[in-house]
Formats: C-alpha cells, structure tokens, sequence
C-alpha cells in the first residue's frame, strides 16, 4: 500500500503477452507478492486472459478484474511464510458461475454476487472457471481490531444484510471515485469503505441494525437506499422500511437526520427524482408524473414541488429548457450511484 493520500493505479492485461507466457506471468507474479500458488488443468502454455486494475492506497487496495480462463489457486504454510501478508482480502463475484473453495477441512461453494473474506495469513485453496469481480484488501490487525475478540474471517461468506447489500452496490462506486478522488477525498472514501465493511460484519453476527455496534452512518446510508430503491412504491411507509431493513421504528427516525421523518425523506427523494425528470423531458405529463412517483395526486405533488423549488412543476420544466441546465444527480435519466460519492463525503464529514 502507498503512503499519504495518494492513490497508485496499477493495470494488467497478460493478452499483450505472448500466448505461451501469459500464465506463466500471473503464476509467478502472485507467488512472489502474495505467496499464492496458481495452477492449471489446460497446458500452462495455453492463452491465459486475465485483466486487472488496482487502485492502491495507504490504508486500502480495490481491485476490479475480469477472468477468461480455468485456474486453481492455493496456499500452504510454507508459501505464506515467504510473503507473510497481515492482510484480509474480500473477493466479491459479480459473474463468473459457482466457485468451489476450501478453508482448512471445511469446503465451501461461492456464487455469484458473493462477497467472500479470505485470511492471507492461513491457508486455502480455490478452483474457478473465469469470473468477473472486484477485491478489496486491508490490513488485518486494524480489522479485527474493530471486530469481536475471536472474531475468525477466514471463508466468512457476507450474508445478504442490507449493510452488505448496499456494500456490493457501492463498491464499483468507490472504484470509480477513487480513481478521480483529490487528496482531500482519498482518505474519506476509504474510511467510508472500510466501515461498511465493519458494519456488514457486525451485522451478520448480531443480527439487529438497530445495534449501538453497527455506526449510525451505515444506518442513515441503508435507510436512503432503501427509499432511493422503492421510491416508487406507493405504499412505502416508515413501518415497512424498518420492517424489512431489521431496524426498530425509533432507530429509523434518528437515521433520517435532518429531515425528521421517513415520510418527509421519502418526499424529498421523490421531489428530486421529478425535478430530474421535468429537466430531461419535454412533453412528460405532470399529472401522470406526480402518480408515477407515488403523489395522490397532481394537486399534492405541485404543493409539495413549489413549496420545494419555489416554483411549479411547469415553471421549473420552462425555465431549465430556457437555460439548459445540466442533469443533478437525482436525474432519473443519469447514473444513480452518482450521488453516493457527495452522500459519502457529508456523512463523514465532522
């Protein structure tokens, strides 16, 4: 990892090597850096595609990485012993079919869409048939020391919590920012990152959003995406939020903020995602609009807008045309993981 706020990108790409050296390259690479022993089925002088970026940072590595060929990765006491790597690496499949790995004497399979942690300091092994995915690694000893005592990672498979539903959303996001991030932005991120990663933990274990161990920014950032998600949803209500998110009707509240309630969260969520749709449509009707975004009715919603932006839904629409006014981030025509950067950075703002 790099020192400072800097972050270090690193490319690889073995399809602009010779066919016959490409597996060789990765093989012996990974041996020597991490102590992981890679082999194959097929003639090792046989095509190996392999493409890999990796953002390096002083406090964190994020990788984004795209497989094309079989291979079968292990370690053993002795090849960790020439690395020794404090490090946990988490490898989140987002394509790729069944992975199969073993942890000791416990065999596990990943899927696709997994979130898996791997020990780099104990040994394992791993069989896949090409896959597409992000890793991110940190160092170990920080970890577990944000963790229960014992707290044993190693194969730990991330269940489909909300913390790590939203973690496997927001990872290309972080990838992506990081890549652009200035050196003011480049440790806020990370932190951020990082304690998703915590709180997914935790969570698995207790089982309880409402928890004084998970942090109240991985709240308030579950509860928004939950709305973002269901904005559309006519019958969102605060009672089916904490329903399905595992978090009591209190801990909800205090999460909203500044807003106050869901109910008016859920509000201005909708106001925006309409403000984005009035700049880039012309001819969208704004009765059938206000139904859409789940308003009872055009009369509510142009209260609500006006009282909002300061104008009508049909004012607002006249005076972006006239000014050309580019999309916000709540466009609904435009990338929605866009906001998570600026949501990130005033969650962990002082």
């Amino acid at each position: 990892m790099v020192q400072g706020n800097a972050v270090t990108s690193v490319e690889l790409d073995t399809t602009v090597l010779p066919a016959e050296d490409q597996f060789a390259f990765w093989r012996e690479s990974k041996a020597e850096l991490t102590g992981v022993e890679f082999t194959r089925d097929e003639p090792f002088k046989d095509p190996f595609h392999l493409k890999r970026q990796s953002l390096q940072t002083e406090k964190l590595v994020l990788d984004r990485f795209a497989v094309r060929s079989a291979s079968k990765a292990s370690t053993t006491e002795k090849s960790l012993g020439r690395a020794e790597l404090n490090l946990i690496q988490f490898i989140y499949q987002v394509s790729g079919g069944n992975e199969a790995a073993a942890f000791g004497g416990d065999t596990r399979t990943m899927k696709d869409h997994d979130i898996r942690a791997i020990d780099l300091l104990r040994p394992f092994s791993t069989e896949n048939s090409g896959c597409d995915g992000y890793t991110l690694v940190l160092n170990r000893t920080q970890l577990l020391s944000e963790l229960p005592p014992g707290a044993d990672l190693h194969g730990l498979i991330l269940d489909n919590n909300p913390i790590c539903n939203m973690l496997k959303d927001l990872l290309p996001v972080f990838f992506r920012e990081l890549k652009r991030a200035g050196s003011g932005e480049v440790s806020i991120l990370t932190d951020s990152l990082t304690r998703l990663v915590i709180d997914a933990i935790r969570l698995q274990e207790i089982k309880d959003l409402s928890s004084v161990e998970i942090s109240f920014q991985s709240k308030k950032a579950a509860v928004r995406q939950y709305i973002e998600q269901h904005y559309l949803d006519r019958d969102l209500t605060a009672e089916r939020i904490a329903a399905e998110l595992g978090m009591s009707r209190s801990t909800l509240y205090r999460a909203c903020g500044i807003h106050e309630t869901p109910r008016r969260l859920i509000q201005d969520i909708r106001l925006s995602k309409a403000a984005g749709a009035l700049r880039s449509s012309r001819g969208r009707n704004i009765g059938k609009l206000a139904y859409d975004l789940g308003f009872s009715c055009r009369q509510v919603f142009a209260r609500s807008f006006h009282r909002e932006f300061g104008m009508s839904p049909g004012e607002y629409r006249n005076e972006a045309r006239v000014r050309h006014r580019q999309p916000a981030p709540f466009d609904c025509g435009a990338d929605v993981w866009s906001h998570y950067h600026t949501y990130f950075l005033s969650l962990c703002r002082p």
